[in-house]
This record gives structure tokens, C-alpha cells and sequence, in this order.
């Protein structure tokens, strides 16, 4: 159980305190949720990382097939002039 507490003390006139009000508020809710937002900003954070990774990686593999392509097409073009 998560609890905040607070006081106040009025003061009168003179700066003496006269009463003494204390407010306790249960915020277990609130810390629960709060952790599993954190949760899911980590979880996020690593999905993206992870997809940045994917996207790099794929992006690289791509490059490497167009080359073979590109390259195949012009020894195509060598052997069967146009």
C-alpha cells in the first residue's frame, strides 16, 4: 500500500500554530500504474531498437540483391547486345 500524507498547521495571528489538519491520500492505484507505464516504455523502447535493427539489416540485404541484379542485367547485356 502506497499512502501520501500531508500536513497542514494554521497559524493565527501571532505564527502560532492553532490547529493541526493531516490528509492521507491511498495511492497504491496510481503507483501501479505507474509501473506498468514504465514497463511499457522499456518494452517500447527495446521493440524499437530491436526494429531499427531489422530495418538496417534488411535494408543492407536489399542493397546486396539490387548490386546482383544490376549486375547480372549488365552481363545480360554483354552477351545479348540490343
Amino acid at each position: 500500500m502506497h499512502v501520501l500524507q500531508r500536513s497542514i498547521e494554521p497559524a493565527d495571528g501571532t505564527g502560532k500554530p492553532f490547529q493541526y489538519v493531516a490528509i492521507r491520500t491511498d495511492i497504491t492505484e496510481l503507483k501501479e500504474v505507474e509501473l506498468e507505464f514504465e514497463t511499457s516504455q522499456q518494452f517500447l523502447k527495446i521493440r524499437t531498437c530491436n526494429l531499427s535493427k531489422r530495418v538496417a539489416e534488411r535494408t543492407q540485404e536489399l542493397q546486396v540483391s539490387k548490386e546482383a541484379v544490376e549486375e547480372a542485367n549488365m552481363t545480360k547485356t554483354t552477351f545479348f547486345p540490343t
